[in-house]
């Protein structure tokens, strides 16, 4: 269920539904009842499953360009974790290309946003993982961005100072390739 319908719908056995509705309430923010009962009639119509339907396509999709693209660009110095499903891909790094950490800057400093494994552990990792969300970004951009990432890690003069990453900032996750274009200096 998409994060902005603030909806979301629990499958229970008919002995816990009034436990689980007092829970609910007791925490607050309930949604209204007319979007409840939008909810219902969106998925008992079916939408849902085709809303589902055409996201699993797309993201397939995506996940198979930026496969690809990373295997272009990395070949055997990055190992992509596998996932049959998902918004994101996990890809651990060859140690000579340095830290997720030393990488992700770089990555910032180009335009593109990526995370480190390490931003969502609760221990110290190893600091040679990054996460790559996908879910929001076109083909054409997944392409991009898996370029300019493939680019600032050769060469030191892509990491010269850009536009900051939208989303990668304070406690965001920043996603690839989704970067704000620097004005023109008209």
């Amino acid at each position: 269920m998409p994060v902005g319908f603030h909806l979301g719908f629990i499958v229970l056995p008919e002995g816990l539904v009034e436990r689980f509705v007092g829970m609910a309430e007791a925490v607050g923010h309930a949604p209204s009842a007319l979007e409840q009962r939008a909810l219902a009639r969106f998925v008992a119509d079916g939408h849902y499953d085709r809303y589902l339907r055409r996201v699993r396509g797309a993201l397939a999709e995506r996940k198979e360009v930026l496969e690809q693209a990373l295997r272009r660009h990395f070949g055997q110095s990055i190992v992509v974790a596998p996932a049959d499903a998902g918004m994101h891909l996990v890809v651990t790094l060859d140690p000579r290309l340095g830290s997720a950490t030393s990488i992700a800057e770089r990555a910032r400093q180009a335009g593109v946003g990526v995370a480190t494994v390490d931003r969502f552990r609760m221990t110290p990792g190893t600091d040679r993982q990054l996460v790559l969300f996908y879910s929001t970004l076109p083909v054409e951009r997944i392409r991009d961005a898996v370029g300019r990432l493939a680019r600032a890690l050769s060469d030191p003069a892509e990491t010269k100072p850009r536009a900051a990453v939208a989303g990668a900032g304070g406690g965001g996750f920043g996603m690839l390739g989704r970067s704000v274009k620097a004005p023109s200096s008209q």
